[in-house]
């Protein structure tokens, strides 16, 4: 397994390669359990989340 570490202060997170995100996750149903990677990209508006643009912030 690897890992990356960001300087947070440093990072565009503006950049369009920097909108998608995957974490390590624990998923349980039932009885069954496993781990895997849960992908996310937020598309379109999301006033809630600050999110004016198709992907992101647009300012």
């Amino acid at each position: 397994m690897a890992s990356e570490k960001w300087d947070m202060e440093t990072v565009d997170d503006q950049a369009f390669e920097n909108q998608h995100c995957q974490h390590l996750m624990k998923a349980t149903l039932g009885d069954r359990v496993g781990i895997g990677v849960l992908e996310q990209l937020c598309i379109r508006p999301h006033k809630p989340s600050g999110f004016d643009g198709f992907v992101g912030r647009s300012g």
